[in-house]
């Protein structure tokens, strides 16, 4: 039973779509990550099995970077989740008017032990 009860449990955890790895965008599930080959079962390719760090450039407008602003959201074994890493939060965090450049960063230990995705705003005040 107790068997049973942990593989439904693992596949549940394995079909939501956010900021960590997920099965669904293969099954035509909408994919919500802003960093898109990060929201796939793929990652575990990308190395890092026990630590993995990275930056992915986003968006980039046409303000003066003279600020910059940061939020993140953190996650322990997929089962405990803290923090906003929305993009007007990293603005207002960082006191900009303007966005001129988004970057996502990811860090991962072990890949599900812990798990932070921060949302980098550069811009104008």
């Amino acid at each position: 039973m107790i068997k049973i009860f942990l593989c439904l449990a693992g596949l549940v955890l394995l079909s939501f779509a956010c900021t960590g790895m997920a099965v669904t965008p293969h099954y035509g599930a909408t994919n919500t990550n802003p960093v898109p080959e990060y929201a796939t079962i793929a990652t575990l390719a990308y190395g890092g099995g026990m630590y993995h760090a990275n930056s992915v450039a986003g968006q980039a407008g046409n303000a003066l970077l003279q600020a910059e602003g940061r939020a993140c959201s953190h996650s322990v074994l997929w089962l405990v989740a803290w923090g906003d890493s929305r993009l007007s939060t990293a603005a207002k965090n960082g006191s900009i008017k303007k966005i001129g450049f988004v970057e996502y960063e990811v860090r991962a230990l072990g890949g599900f032990f812990y798990h932070r995705f921060c949302t980098v705003v550069r811009g104008e005040t």
